[in-house]
């Protein structure tokens, strides 16, 4: 399986895991055509990673959904930057929110961390590996 159906296939995974059936109170109050903004803005000065990631939860959710990115992968975030913004129907944005959190907290740690770690050793010619963790799901 290529990486991109593997990504799919996590997107499609979670998103049941987190709404099964649907975000019912969303569902209840919002008409389904009501469309929306939404920016993730920076709340800790960071490396950040899974963008592409998020970008594709909501083009899941909302094949219509655009995606504006104002930084990449790898970029420095400093707090209070706008890193994206995403229009997309309200249940899009509102259904693909957590697990767009989740992924960019998680990937936007590990890539910090990183960063710093190799900061650390670069005047010492050695080389950061990983030890290759999972996580279940």
């Amino acid at each position: 399986m290529s990486f991109e159906e593997e990504l799919k296939k996590f997107i499609r995974n979670s998103l049941q895991e987190d709404i099964g059936s649907g975000d019912h109170s969303t569902l209840a109050c919002i008409p389904p055509d009501a469309r929306g903004t939404s920016q993730l803005i920076v709340k800790e000065e960071c490396i950040l990673a899974g963008s592409e990631v998020a970008a594709e939860i909501f083009k899941t959710l909302d094949p219509k959904s655009v995606f504006i990115p104002y930084k990449t992968d790898g970029d420095t975030c400093q707090v209070g930057v706008v890193a994206f913004e995403v229009h997309a129907t309200v249940h899009a944005l509102l259904s693909g929110e957590r697990l767009m959190l989740n992924v960019l907290q998680r990937m936007s740690a590990i890539a910090t961390r990183t960063r710093h770690l190799t900061d650390m050793i670069r005047h010492t010619g050695c080389r950061l590996l990983d030890t290759r963790k999972t996580t279940p799901g």
